[in-house]
């Protein structure tokens, strides 16, 4: 299904920029530069766009930045892919956590004795924003939290400017520390809601 909702979307790019080629060419007085008047105008088969070219081949790096990058033909198989490569990383993760501050178990139990209910909860690749471990959750009012470990307070501090310059782009998000350990509160739709739940989360931070 991806792969025809693709073929498509380069179809209707194809077609709009035959026509947009034909709009930027000024027509003689008394004529038309529609395809279709001018096949029958000159007893002509108006020319059909070429079919739009193949998607490009997906080249996916390894993750833990060492080795070829791998090529994948079909980028619906992209997902076998994070399969064979992150878990990998994940449990590489899990199995050396850094000591001396809050655990992420801890951050999101402290939130939910605020009243904030979290569901989804699940471990990311800390190493993207050099990490040794991180664990996100939604709220009930998809306000995103993403506690990470670092193994020390100087790696939290450029672990948590990283992560404003990539993701904050994409949502507004903040990033509270403690010690060694970084929350991330990134709240999509600004609403009564979403800022009570927000602060409910920035304090139980802070109370650790």
């Amino acid at each position: 299904m991806k792969a025809i909702v693709l073929g498509a979307a380069l179809t209707l790019l194809a077609l709009a920029a035959c026509k947009k080629k034909d709009d930027g060419v000024p027509a003689k007085p008394g004529t038309t530069t529609s395809g279709a008047a001018t096949g029958a105008a000159t007893g002509t088969t108006p020319q059909i766009p070429p079919a739009p070219p193949a998607p490009p081949m997906m080249a996916l790096p390894t993750l833990d930045g060492g080795g070829a990058r791998e090529v994948i033909a079909d980028p619906n198989k992209a997902g076998d892919w994070v399969t064979r490569t992150v878990s990998p990383l994940l449990e590489k993760e899990a199995k050396a956590r850094p000591t001396g501050t809050p655990k992420a178990e801890d951050v999101l139990s402290a939130i939910e004795k605020q009243g904030v209910k979290l569901s989804g909860k699940n471990q990311a690749l800390g190493s993207i924003i050099g990490a040794a471990f991180c664990m996100g959750a939604d709220t009930e009012s998809m306000v995103g939290v993403m506690v990470c470990e670092y193994a020390d307070e100087a790696a939290a501090q450029k672990g948590a400017q990283l992560a404003k310059q990539i993701f904050s782009l994409a949502m507004p998000m903040t990033v509270l520390l403690k010690q060694k350990t970084s929350l991330s509160i990134s709240n999509l739709t600004e609403t009564a809601a979403t800022a009570l739940e927000a602060k409910k989360i920035s304090d139980a931070f802070s109370s650790l």
